[in-house]
């Protein structure tokens, strides 16, 4: 009898066991890497003393002595003279024509100019008017050449006026030659006067009744924002945002439309609110330099006085005056500027470490203590329960808890321990702060933002609630919200 294979069943079942054991392992091991991989970072650092140079930025109402001018007509306009051009009381600024129709008939009273000049260079001995004609020619190219530098670096801004100097030339050239060449003819002239009659007849032209800036840019408050009226600009306007047209050359525009403004004065005015906490140590007279984005999207430095301030409770009215670089702002009303840079020194932490936080305002007779644990007493169908709450700060009348929503929020009823008086809670505040990670859960605490960049926030350092110097804290409050597990 032979027992040779007696325990090979046995060593197989060992065999199996093992196997699914080591696949039981696997897939756990497995399971955990996949949990660590997606568990998001959370970074923390340690904060230190810094300082950060901060601008002060303003936001304000530009006020120019301004005058809207509309069309009388429906058509297409023809501007004369380019954006941001000084013109004389007089000048010609815009013809507007009633429709493509009104550039045929111009067009013929040129041809029949052009034919005739054509006629008389051929037929007329103009060598008496040489040395005029010469010096017009010259001229010509003089303008021209001026303007060339300019055009290459991109701003065509001027060709209007280039346009406006070189056809006046080109009409006296032309005058020249007509006088030359004696009376026109009967026939070209009765042909002219009808077109220039029906010319006339679908045609508006617009001149400058004062002299100043004229500008193609309008946002339909010419007349409502002035010198005699910026007393009435209030903080609302500051901040209400103003859509600007742009006219253009060849752009229809339709009856009582605006074509084009004025701006009479280099002096300007910006009004703005600034809250007292933030404002500046002004007084009426100070010059100030100020910076401010043009309407050409160009960083720009102007001075200004400081011309008016009327102080309310929370906010003082400035009045800035200026007569410098009206031009880089004429076709501005909404206006962002900017004084020197201010440095602030303190605890140095980054932006995205700040998170707002709304927190219960709870009287202070209605709190208590349990254990080492502040908290209020609930009312519940029961009687009342202590709930336990996790306080912020407190001042000589209230403490601040944060909400806890499943328990203790806007709306619940407390109970004073003393007197057992409900209470139900209304008042909140709303405060900054950031997530310690000084242990391995992160609590909210409060910080005092002194100023900030981009970047880069200083906050009060030295206080009873708020940051520590070494603290560690979470970089970025997205990743995380308060009581989580920072392991």
């Amino acid at each position: 009898m032979s027992y040779k294979n007696e325990n090979k069943p046995k060593t197989r079942h060992y065999g199996l066991m093992t196997v699914v054991i080591f696949c039981c392992l696997l897939i756990y091991i497995l399971g955990y890497l996949a949990v660590f991989v997606s568990k998001p970072s959370i970074g923390v650092e340690t904060v230190e003393y810094g300082s950060i140079q901060v601008p002060h930025v303003y936001n304000g109402v530009v006020v120019r002595s301004e005058t809207a001018y509309k069309s009388d007509r429906e058509g297409i306009p023809l501007y004369n003279v380019s954006d941001k051009t000084r013109v004389k009381k007089n000048a010609l600024v815009c013809t507007i024509s009633d429709s493509y129709e009104t550039q045929e008939i111009e067009n013929q009273i040129e041809k029949i100019d052009r034919d005739r000049l054509r006629t008389i260079k051929a037929q007329t001995d103009a060598s008496a008017y040489r040395t005029d004609l010469d010096q017009i020619d010259k001229n010509i190219t003089g303008i021209v050449d001026s303007y060339a530098y300019t055009f290459l670096n991109g701003d065509v801004s001027s060709v209007y006026n280039l346009r406006a100097q070189v056809d006046s030339q080109i009409e006296s050239r032309n005058a020249i030659w007509l006088t030359a060449g004696g009376q026109i003819d009967a026939d070209e002239l009765q042909a002219r006067q009808e077109y220039e009659e029906q010319f006339s007849q679908g045609t508006s032209t617009y001149y400058s009744d004062q002299s100043g800036l004229v500008s193609y840019k309008n946002d339909g408050l010419e007349a409502i924002f002035t010198p005699d009226t910026m007393e009435d600009v209030t903080l609302d306007d500051v901040y209400n945002y103003v859509a600007i047209n742009q006219n253009s050359q060849n752009m229809k525009v339709n009856k009582d439309d605006t074509i084009y403004k004025i701006v009479s004065s280099n002096t300007w005015y910006i009004v703005t609110y600034i809250q007292n906490s933030v404002l500046e140590p002004w007084e009426e007279g100070l010059l100030v330099s100020m910076y401010a984005e043009s309407d050409a999207g160009e960083e720009t430095t102007f001075i200004a006085e400081v011309y008016k301030m009327n102080v309310d409770p929370m906010y003082t009215r400035v009045v800035l005056r200026s007569d410098q670089k009206i031009t880089e702002f004429l076709g501005m009303r909404n206006i962002e500027f900017s004084t020197k840079d201010t440095i602030y020194a303190g605890i140095k932490i980054p932006v995205s470490a700040i998170v707002e936080k709304t927190l219960l305002k709870v009287p202070k007779k209605y709190t208590l203590e349990r254990e080492g644990v502040n908290g209020v007493l609930r009312r519940t169908s029961m009687g009342a329960s202590f709930t336990s709450l996790d306080e912020v700060m407190s001042d000589d009348d209230y403490v601040y808890f944060l909400q806890d929503f499943e328990n203790v929020k806007i709306g619940t009823v407390i109970v004073d321990p003393d007197t057992k008086e409900d209470y139900e809670i209304t008042e909140t505040y709303t405060c900054s702060g950031v997530y310690l990670a000084n242990t391995s859960i992160a609590q909210f605490t409060i910080t005092n933002v002194l100023g900030k960049n981009n970047e880069y926030a200083i906050v009060e350092a030295n206080t009873t609630y708020g940051l520590k110097i070494y603290d560690s804290i979470v970089s970025d409050a997205s990743a995380i919200s308060e009581s989580q597990s920072l392991s």
